[in-house]
């Protein structure tokens, strides 16, 4: 029998049975198989805070620059890892809206991005689109300033 097609919904017709959200949690947690919090991964962390930077740092006027975009105009750049095939990579790949809304709960990725509202589009950018997903890391950097909100995605060289 034919699934029933919302033919309203944006994008053509969906299967109204059909929940990705139940596939993404199917994958291995990061955790699970060693790409977890205490290994660099799954953990969304704000960058150009001042707390990560020594005074010899904070003496280069890029480095100031740079922590001052978010002190004077709150434009946050923030930096995620994680493992591809994971629940982690696939929330974030599908969903990432609610990645970056810090839904730790649901998808495995600790922390938020300072500024982003769950309402605004993100612009993706994959730096590397023509390779596989399969067995590498996945990189991101995430600039929002709470009306706009991009990210920039690297898929990595191999585990």
């Amino acid at each position: 029998m034919a699934a029933k097609r919302d033919k309203s919904a944006k994008g053509g017709g969906r299967d109204k049975r059909f929940d990705p959200e139940k596939q993404y949690d199917q994958f291995p947690s990061g955790e699970d198989i060693g790409f977890g919090r205490s290994d660099g991964y799954n953990e969304l962390v704000q960058i150009n805070d001042r707390r990560w930077f020594n005074d010899d740092a904070l003496g280069n006027p890029v480095i100031r620059a740079f922590i001052e975009a978010w002190e004077q105009e709150q434009i946050c750049i923030s930096y995620l890892q994680l493992k591809s095939s994971t629940r982690e990579s696939e929330w974030f790949i599908h969903k990432p809206h609610v990645a970056l809304a810090g839904s730790e709960k649901k998808t495995g990725i600790a922390g938020n991005a300072p500024g982003f509202d769950a309402g605004q589009s993100i612009g993706t950018f994959v730096i590397n689109h023509h390779r596989t997903l399969a067995l590498r890391p996945v990189r991101a950097m995430v600039v929002s300033d709470g009306s706009t909100v991009g990210q920039i995605v690297h898929k990595g060289d191999g585990s």
